[in-house]
């Protein structure tokens, strides 16, 4: 099943249940969202959550991302690691991430694949999901997208 372009597009994602493909214009709108997140970003804050010994938080980011990655147009290149994933978190939980996040970056932290570039970013994007609401999350867990529905 395909998402139709359209005002209501992300509306009709997060309703739709299974869906195996999604339009570029939904696929970069949703991506562009402060709550979906790469899988290779999402490593990266496991790692530092890791290092960190925020086992709490950890557990948390796994419980709240997405089981299934976002389905991507059917010409999408990308490998595993640009696979987008939805995060639920609640707000207090977002903010111990970002402390986190910030504390690792005050600290001059790294993973092995941000050894070389550093945390740039990180915290800015934890800041906007922070700051972030979602129209639809009044809908409940019927109103979350989810291809394993």
């Amino acid at each position: 099943m395909s998402v139709s372009q359209g005002a209501h597009s992300a509306f009709s994602l997060r309703l739709a249940g299974k869906i195996d493909r999604v339009d570029w214009s939904t696929y970069k709108m949703l991506c562009d969202r402060p709550d979906y997140w790469s899988r290779w970003m999402l490593d990266q804050v496991e790692a530092l959550l890791a290092q960190l010994q925020q086992q709490e938080l950890l557990a948390a980011l796994r419980q709240h991302r997405a089981v299934s990655p976002l389905p991507q147009p059917a010409d999408h290149k990308g490998p595993a690691q640009t696979h987008m994933y939805q995060l639920s978190l609640p707000l207090a939980q977002r903010r111990l991430v970002l402390a986190a996040v910030e504390q690792a970056h005050a600290q001059g932290l790294t993973t092995a694949a941000t050894r070389g570039r550093g945390l740039g970013g990180f915290v800015e994007a934890w800041r906007e999901y922070v700051a972030f609401s979602d129209p639809l999350a009044e809908l409940g867990e019927q109103g979350k997208w989810s291809q394993d529905n």
